[in-house]
Parts: C-alpha cells; structure tokens; sequence
C-alpha cells in the first residue's frame, strides 16, 4: 500500500485496517509524522513500513 500522510489520522487507519497490507510505503510531510503515531495507536495489526519525508510536501516534483 502506497499512502500519503496528512489530515486526520481516522480515515487512513481504517483503510490499513481494511486492506490489511503486509507492506505501506508511506509519504509524509515532517509535519504529518506525528499524525503517522496515532495511525500506529488505531490499528489492529501493524503492518512493516518506509517512511519517506518529503521537505517541500506543496512541490509535486519534490515528492515525487
């Protein structure tokens, strides 16, 4: 699973929760890294993950 980090963490920790992914490749902003602790608090198993923190997370050429 392939996923961006930001906003409220309820809606990604039910879609983990729902697709059950062995693997998520996580995109996040320095500031969402936070956000991705409580994701960890609300899921039911925890999947391995790859954090990648974007420095510039408005340029779309920076993150991709």
């Amino acid at each position: 699973m392939v996923m961006t980090l930001g906003g409220t963490p309820e809606p990604i920790a039910k879609s983990i929760n729902y697709s059950k992914p062995e693997f998520i490749c996580l995109l996040a902003s320095e500031q969402s890294v936070i956000t991705w602790a409580e994701v960890l608090n609300m899921l039911e198993r925890k999947p391995k993950t790859h954090p990648i923190i974007t420095y510039a997370p408005q340029s779309i050429a920076d993150c991709y």
